[in-house]
């Protein structure tokens, strides 16, 4: 768990500061299994890794069929700065096979299980999330045994943004204004 900040958003340190989970289902045994945590190295054709950016595929060994694949990070993130609010950004892409596939980006209080979904990418005002037991997700999951399908992620960061001085200056004599009214 990572206070105040997520790690290694540009993946610049490979996939330091992230756990992985792999549902998985053994043709010869007629069994699903899961594993989670630092997997990234054993599940390559899962996992790949380029220039600020990760991509998320489902894949077969022909021995097992790896259904899911997902990524998270937990945190909690601390107070921005005075006048600041808390700005996730992400870009999200998606391949898909069929309607029954599906792929997700979500950030989730793990406390509580709300989620903020951040399936269409974009920027997001999450300063209410501040000092709250987060995860961070992203997953492709395959509901039809045609794999391949895929989600990537890029250009992922989380930053305070400071009001513009023009946005700033127009609050400050609103609430001049405001006061002298009262007064």
């Amino acid at each position: 768990m990572v206070n105040a900040s997520l790690l290694n958003t540009d993946f610049s340190n490979g996939f330091t500061g992230w756990q992985a989970e792999i549902s998985q289902y053994n043709l010869s045994t007629g069994t699903d299994s899961q594993s989670t945590g630092e997997l990234f190295a054993g599940y390559t054709d899962n996992f790949l890794l380029s220039a600020n950016q990760v991509t998320l595929t489902t894949s077969t060994t022909g021995v097992e069929d790896i259904w899911q694949v997902v990524m998270f990070q937990d945190f909690i993130l601390g107070p921005a700065s005075a006048g600041a609010t808390w700005q996730l950004s992400v870009d999200i892409s998606s391949s898909l096979s069929s309607v029954s596939d599906f792929a997700f980006a979500q950030l989730r209080n793990l406390d509580t299980n709300d989620i903020l979904n951040l399936s269409s990418g974009g920027s997001f005002d999450i300063s209410q999330w501040t000092g709250v037991h987060a995860s961070l997700e992203f997953g492709v999951v395959d509901n039809d045994f045609i794999l391949g399908d895929s989600l990537t992620i890029s250009n992922l960061a989380l930053r305070q943004q400071i009001p513009e001085p023009s946005s700033l200056l127009l609050l400050t004599l609103g609430a001049l204004a405001l006061r002298r009214r009262l007064i």
